[in-house]
């Protein structure tokens, strides 16, 4: 069976391939983005099994008992510890076990946090926010990955600018993908 990061690598590819000849499908929302990469990995991964418990004292939702559903969760906010959290993507350890979303660490096979922009400085706040959201998921030990979809080209300028905000943290760059129109670039190579 593939791994959650393996089936992530094959789908950014793709992706990035898709992007260079419609890269508007991409750029013109998130949500579609989101869609279209988690179409991919979702291809490619076996989507398993997890159990949903609500508790109907707690929630205005009835309550569920064992309900199932699958690991491959889009925008799902997540309570994990103190905090409420919505990845873009969040990948489940097949037989993970939810009670009232919460989520412990160790269930969490990988996070997808997903940005798109069209050039320029937009691009610059995507990847700073981005960053952001990675280095709170990696600084609590969580797998988690960001891919940013940029409509311009990749110049020396867009990809210096792109390392200036990465160098700032080199522990995350291994962790970072930029899907420019015409490549995919790895936070480390740039």
């Amino acid at each position: 069976m593939m791994k959650a990061i393996d089936a992530f690598l094959e789908a950014i590819k793709e992706a990035q391939v898709e992007f260079s000849e419609r890269p508007y499908d991409f750029v013109s929302s998130e949500r579609e983005a989101e869609f279209r990469l988690y179409q991919g990995i979702r291809s490619r991964l076996d989507a398993g099994g997890v159990q949903f418990t609500i508790q109907g004292d707690k929630c205005p939702q009835p309550p569920i008992v064992a309900n199932s559903g699958e690991r491959i969760r889009v925008e799902y906010f997540w309570r994990r510890k103190d905090a409420l959290v919505k990845p873009d993507i969040l990948i489940l350890k097949t037989g993970a076990h939810i009670i009232e979303q919460a989520v412990p660490d160790e269930d969490v096979e990988l996070i997808i946090e997903l940005k798109v922009c069209w050039g320029g400085a937009g691009c610059g706040i995507a990847l700073a926010k981005g960053l952001e959201q990675l280095q709170y998921y990696i600084s609590n030990g969580l797998p988690a990955e960001l891919v940013v979809f940029r409509a311009d080209a990749s110049t020396a300028a867009s990809k210096n600018a792109a390392k200036d905000m990465i160098s700032q943290d080199r522990t995350l760059a291994s962790h970072v993908h930029i899907a420019f129109r015409d490549t995919l670039v790895h936070g480390d190579q740039v």
